[in-house]
């Protein structure tokens, strides 16, 4: 499996000009299978980039250390915003031939992102291998040229034609609010 982060860097020439850069990180999907999370493959990536600065040839690869409670931290939160009934509707959208999802999570960018990691591990569970996950509203040709694509944004996108689109509003319905179990809470925080 590829994870590509995709942000701007600042002051990458001469004349410090800011840019667009990739990184791709090729992950042995058994070590996702195993625990290892895409928020530890993610921060081993922001590590490397923050020592060594931002290389511009392949790399060596990158030892990582990791924690089970990652991966299910992942799966935890996307727990906690899709719910069983959007989680089915999303996976019965790649029975499509031609996938293309859209996820309206009207949260702020991280969240999406994190988001983004538990819908990679739920699809890695499905047996899917190969998709592309966008955090973030992309540039207009990108919902046509990809299939396997989920998008995973604030607001519904201007879609053409919405044939083969699976669209399922995450957002959270006015005056509906959640139940907060406090004594869980407390007790998962360690008080007792």
């Amino acid at each position: 499996m590829n994870l590509a982060r995709i942000f701007l860097g600042s002051r990458l020439d001469e004349l410090e000009r800011d840019a667009i850069v990739s990184h791709i990180a090729s992950v042995n999907a058994d070590l996702l299978h195993q625990g290892l999370s895409l928020s530890e493959v993610e921060k081993a990536m922001i590590e490397y980039i923050s020592k060594n600065g931002i290389p511009m040839d392949e790399i060596k690869p990158i030892d990582l250390s990791w924690s089970t409670d990652e991966k299910n931290e992942e799966l935890k939160f996307m727990r906690s915003v899709v719910s069983y009934e959007n989680a089915r509707k999303f996976l019965s959208g790649f029975s499509n031939p031609h996938p293309k999802l859209l996820l309206i999570f009207p949260r702020d960018h991280w969240n999406r992102i994190k988001l983004s990691y538990g819908i990679s591990r739920l699809l890695l569970i499905h047996g899917l291998t190969s998709f592309v996950i966008l955090s973030d509203r992309p540039l207009d040709q990108i919902p046509y040229i990809f299939d396997n694509l989920v998008i995973i944004t604030d607001k519904m996108l201007p879609i053409r034609d919405a044939t083969g689109w699976t669209i399922v509003n995450l957002k959270q319905v006015e005056g509906e609010h959640k139940a907060f179990d406090i004594e869980r809470t407390l007790k998962e925080a360690g008080y007792f």
